[in-house]
């Protein structure tokens, strides 16, 4: 026995969850992989031609600010029980679409680091940073972010 068929402005029965809203990432390959969004996106235009309507989807994941609070809260947490005091945070990212886009919108410092998949000679790139989403530095590896963050805090 089947019940009525969805129509426009009807709920939609299947909650949609997904968790990481990259459209590339970076792997030990020498050029960008598609991300987990291109099956988002795939699925979306499959279900839109199959029954006419919009797929609605919970994206968690960076950039989403509620990400970057749960960070946040954790971190304060655990340096409050050392009677440390967190007084700025920094993200650490190689994709601004996500990881500097998310550190802006909490107003965290951001580092973009070139080895991953930012591209400074992309269209995206103004000056060796993304026109979109600027990081507050830029540096070329995860190692040179940590030495950057222990030179700016002086330690």
């Amino acid at each position: 026995m089947h019940g009525p068929r969805r129509v426009p402005g009807d709920p939609q029965n299947v909650t949609v969850i997904t968790t990481n809203p990259d459209f590339f990432f970076s792997s030990a390959h020498p050029t960008k992989r598609i991300g987990p969004k291109v099956v988002e996106i795939m699925f979306s235009v499959i279900f839109k031609q199959a029954s006419g309507l919009d797929l609605e989807i919970e994206e968690y994941g960076k950039p989403h600010v509620f990400n970057y609070d749960f960070a946040e809260e954790v971190l304060s947490k655990r340096a409050k029980a050392q009677a440390i005091k967190i007084s700025k945070f920094y993200m650490i990212g190689d994709n601004p679409e996500s990881d500097i886009a998310g550190a802006i919108a909490k107003g965290w410092t951001s580092i973009l680091v070139r080895s991953g998949v930012f591209d400074p000679k992309a269209e995206t790139s103004e000056n060796g940073n993304d026109k979109k989403f600027p990081a507050t530095h830029i540096v070329d590896t995860f190692k040179d972010a940590i030495e950057l963050i222990y030179k700016l805090e002086k330690l």
